[in-house]
C-alpha cells in the first residue's frame, strides 16, 4: 500500500506524540499534514505522467512548489515518482 493511505489509518489521538526516524516530534494534526503533502503531490505528479510530460518536464514545472523546498533533493524523488507513476500507464 502507498505510505499516505498507511497513514490514513493510524489510529492516534490529539494527545499522541509521534516520533519519526528524521525530525522533530509531531502531533496527530502534523502527521495529518504531511499525509495531505503526499497526496497532493502524488495527484501533481500523476496528472504530469497522464498529460506525458517527461521527469525533465514535470521538474521543470515545479510541482512541489509550496509543499516542499526547492533542492534538497526534491528533484530526485519528484523523478523517482515520476518514473514509478510512468510504470502504472
Amino acid at each position: 500500500f502507498p505510505f499516505f493511505l498507511i497513514l490514513s489509518w493510524l489510529i492516534i489521538d490529539n494527545e499522541t506524540i509521534v516520533i519519526p526516524g528524521h525530525g522533530q516530534l509531531s502531533s496527530r494534526a502534523d502527521l495529518l499534514d504531511f499525509r495531505n503533502m503526499l497526496m497532493t503531490m502524488r495527484t501533481r505528479i500523476k496528472a504530469a505522467v497522464a498529460e506525458g510530460l517527461t521527469a525533465d518536464q514535470m521538474v521543470a514545472g515545479n510541482p512541489a512548489q509550496g509543499l516542499a523546498e526547492p533542492g534538497q533533493r526534491t528533484d530526485v524523488w519528484l523523478r523517482a515518482a515520476h518514473a514509478e507513476y510512468s510504470e502504472d500507464n
